[in-house]
């Protein structure tokens, strides 16, 4: 695109584009003046906001003899998972939730959690701070709580997984999950189960009523593995809109966003978002 516009007035500030594309290539994300190592290392942005944040000072740069008026439509890459850790277990907690730690919580003396949020808020009071800050990152907690629900108080075993700045969404593997692949005895996977894991936990989820997953879901499916020692492991699984696949490398997705120039800066058009989808290829 710089060849055509360097030979249409793009220097003299002559040409008018008003429907023009424009897809970053690997040396564009080098060139993203102040941007973290990892744009221009991996070729994507964290967010939206942080791609939103960078290409209008590329744009300024690059084409800065457009005519006002015009408007680009850019393609970036953003960050969608960030497989760079390789599923690590920096540390596991088993922890049970006593009486005090629901009165703390939820401010009553019912001795139960009725809803997520309040798990949540004593996820970050006692591994995070109540602030989140401070966590240390793939912290694996086993938690067990009781929830109440439709009348009764039961009593769960979850797992939480903290990655990233945050907790992520965790499926645990159950007694029965072990049992319908023949590793009820123990209740681990082996060496010998490695091949089949990835199609273990795409049914596992798959069978599971309570999720109705979208493209790009990601799931941490945490289970137990004995090889020589027994531990817990985690395998990070994204929804492709019919199955369940192991993640197995950073992914990103291809996203667009209109910049229109006005007062010789470029600014994005956020009013209509898109997301690349196979159709589009």
């Amino acid at each position: 695109m710089e060849d055509i516009y360097e030979e249409n007035g793009i220097n003299d500030g002559t040409l008018l584009i008003e429907n023009g594309t424009y897809t970053l290539s690997s040396s564009d994300y080098e060139d993203m003046e102040g941007a973290p190592d990892y744009v221009a290392d991996g070729e994507y942005f964290s967010s939206q906001e942080e791609a939103l944040s960078f290409i209008p000072g590329f744009l300024a740069g690059k084409y800065q003899g457009l005519k006002e008026k015009s408007a680009l439509t850019v393609t970036y890459n953003r960050l969608v998972f960030d497989f760079s850790a390789e599923n690590a277990v920096s540390s596991v907690v088993e922890y049970e939730v006593t009486p005090a730690d629901y009165n703390e919580v939820t401010g009553n003396t019912y001795g139960n959690f009725d809803n997520m949020e309040d798990v949540y808020s004593l996820l970050n009071l006692k591994f995070t701070g109540t602030d989140g800050a401070g966590a240390d990152d793939y912290k694996l907690v086993l938690l067990r709580y009781l929830f109440y629900a439709n009348g009764s108080a039961s009593d769960r075993t979850d797992a939480f997984y903290y990655a990233n700045g945050q907790w992520q969404s965790t499926y645990l593997v159950s007694d029965s999950d072990y049992d319908a692949t023949g590793n009820g005895q123990y209740l681990n996977f082996t060496g010998a189960d490695d091949d089949k894991l990835a199609g273990y936990f795409n049914s596992f989820l798959a069978d599971n009523i309570t999720l109705q997953p979208h493209v790009g879901d990601v799931m941490h499916v945490v289970y137990y593995y004995f090889s020589g020692v027994a531990s817990y492991q985690v395998m990070a699984m994204m929804y492709d809109g019919i199955r369940w696949q192991e993640i197995t490398e950073t992914e990103t997705t291809e996203e667009t966003v209109r910049f229109n120039k006005r007062n010789g800066e470029w600014i994005p058009d956020i009013s209509t978002p898109y997301t690349l989808t196979a159709a589009d290829y």
